[in-house]
């Protein structure tokens, strides 16, 4: 009797354990038709990424509209015309054309929570050379720290968990500056590929003094770069009939990669920049790079709203700039040469 008892107690455990890995395994079937069902793969499918090529972005915020449009390379805007970032604008369309999700949910009444809000959506619509929508994206929360962001396809109440961020392209480069518009006076990649180094660059100082730096090209061993911590190049400074001078190490790249970021506080309305005197002007800094036309920044004799006023040549913008920018765009010739050693620029030049 005691026999069959232990027999019994044993079949029921090995069929409770059987019963318990096949609900086991159903519910993990059930998970894997599950995860299929919500897997929905990129959020703009082939068939629409390869329909044309973006050639101008468009993002709404809530009653604002703000298009970039790809015109000759650079990404114009229709804020005043400024120049947009085409490395944020890049990224944000690869962002979308690689984004892949899963729905969270396709009930409108929860939009709220993963973000939406009617009064203060952000859009942002891809457009081919014809300015015909190629899909249009709301943005809802997204999260920096893990490269998610909550989107919905316009028109649609589905809400997408997607793996990229498109927020941190949409966040302003520079206080008062609308989304992704470049935020220094100089276009982004000038002077392009192709284009060589920049040989020289000629200063006219507003004080009526000039100089020129000359690039030139050091025979080096890649040992004595190491050891004495020096590039294969070194910046030269000519006044007059005196001879070229190195600058101090450091100084002379700082400065002239200074003229590439040259920060702008506001983009001055055509018809007043007609009447700043840019045809004599203060001062000027023309650059030459080795395989491409020179660009000149130009200070106008005349102020903007109590701002100095720059004119750069590849645009064909005036820009406002403030007082120290302006101080450091036309240094004296002795802060550049030995025994200088003070970097005014460095804190520009960390800036993205």
């Amino acid at each position: 009797m005691r026999f069959t008892q232990q027999n019994s107690i044993a079949a029921a455990a090995v069929l409770a354990l059987a019963l318990f890995g096949a609900d086991r395994l159903l519910d993990a079937r059930r998970a894997d038709r599950r995860r299929g069902e919500l897997r929905i793969g990129r959020l703009i499918p082939k068939e629409d990424r390869e329909r044309a090529s973006v050639a101008a972005v468009q993002v709404d915020v809530g009653k604002e509209s703000l298009v970039f449009a790809n015109e000759s390379g650079l990404w114009r805007s229709s804020w005043k015309h400024a120049v947009g970032s085409g490395d944020r604008l890049k990224s944000l369309i690869g962002k979308l054309h690689e984004a892949e999700g899963m729905i969270q949910s396709d009930d409108p009444a929860r939009a709220a929570s993963f973000g939406f809000d009617p009064a203060r959506q952000v859009r942002v619509t891809l457009l081919d050379p014809q300015l015909q929508s190629l899909g249009a994206f709301d943005l809802g929360t997204g999260f920096a720290d893990r490269e998610r962001c909550f989107v919905r396809r316009a028109g649609e109440t589905k809400v997408w968990d997607v793996d990229a961020n498109p927020w941190e392209e949409l966040a302003p480069a520079a206080p008062g500056l609308p989304p992704l518009v470049h935020p220094f006076v100089m276009p982004y990649g000038w002077p392009g590929e192709g284009a060589g180094l920049m040989e020289s660059v000629e200063v006219e100082r507003p004080d009526g003094t000039a100089y020129k730096l000359t690039l030139h090209e050091l025979e080096l061993t890649p040992e004595q770069m190491r050891e004495e911590n020096r590039q294969n190049y070194e910046w030269r400074l000519t006044r007059g009939i005196e001879p070229a001078a190195p600058t101090t190490g450091f100084l002379g790249p700082a400065y002239t990669l200074y003229l590439l970021k040259v920060p702008f506080l506001d983009v001055i309305d055509p018809a007043e920049a007609a009447g700043l005197g840019f045809d004599a002007p203060r001062g000027r800094v023309r650059l030459v790079p080795s395989k491409a036309q020179p660009a000149e920044l130009v200070l106008a004799p005349k102020l903007s709203q109590g701002r100095h006023a720059l004119r750069c040549s590849v645009t064909g913008l005036a820009y406002r700039i403030d007082p120290q920018a302006q101080a450091i765009l036309f240094p004296a010739a002795e802060q550049l040469l030995p025994p200088a050693t003070d970097n005014p620029w460095d804190p520009y030049l960390r800036r993205q």
